[in-house]
C-alpha cells in the first residue's frame, strides 16, 4: 500500500514522518489548531477557480502550497508536506478577533466626532458596520510529492464512495 488517505485521526506528526520514511503516501486534512491562516503557509500559488454551485457561482478556489508540520520532540525536523489550500466561499469566518485590551479611545475610533458624544441630547446610535470574514480555508495535505493541487483536493474529497 503506497498511498493512504486519512481523515484527521491520521494526523499525528509522528506518524506522517514514519510514513513518509518508509515511502508511503499520506493524503489528510490539518486540523485548524495546526494553522493561523493563509500566512501559516509558505509558496502559496495563484487561486484557481475549484467548484461552482448550481447557479454557476464560484464556491471553492485551490492553490498548492507547502507547510512544515513540527513534531514532538523539537530536534526532530518537521515534516514536509505539500498542500492543496482550499478557500470555502459557502462558510465565512470572522477575518479578526477584537483585543480585549483595547483601551477607552478605541472603541470610537471609527466614529466622526460628532457620533462620540453620546451624553449629548441629540446623539444617536449608529449601525456598527459589519463584521469583515473569510472564507474557510480546508488545508489537505500530502506526505508525497508532485501532485497537482486541484488533483490533491480531488482524491482526499472522493475518498469515500
Amino acid at each position: 500500500m503506497q498511498r493512504i488517505v486519512v481523515d484527521r485521526e491520521g494526523m499525528a506528526a509522528e506518524f506522517l514522518a514514519q510514513l513518509k520514511l518508509e515511502g508511503r503516501q499520506v493524503i489528510t486534512v490539518l486540523r485548524s489548531d495546526q494553522y493561523e491562516g493563509e500566512g501559516s503557509f509558505e509558496q502559496v500559488g495563484d487561486w484557481h477557480p475549484w467548484r461552482y454551485n448550481r447557479a454557476g457561482q464560484l464556491v471553492c478556489e485551490v492553490a498548492s502550497a507547502r507547510f512544515a508540520l513540527p513534531r514532538p520532540n523539537p530536534l526532530d525536523p518537521p515534516v514536509e508536506v505539500e498542500v492543496a489550500l482550499i478557500r470555502d466561499w459557502r462558510k465565512l469566518l470572522p477575518a479578526g478577533v477584537a483585543s480585549e485590551a483595547a483601551d477607552d479611545k478605541d472603541w470610537k475610533a471609527d466614529l466622526a466626532p460628532q457620533q462620540a458624544q453620546f451624553w449629548e441630547q441629540e446623539w444617536q446610535a449608529m449601525p456598527a458596520p459589519p463584521a469583515s470574514t473569510t472564507p474557510k480555508l480546508i488545508p489537505v495535505i500530502t506526505t508525497g510529492g508532485g501532485m497537482e493541487a486541484v488533483d490533491l483536493a480531488h482524491t482526499y474529497f472522493r475518498r469515500w464512495n
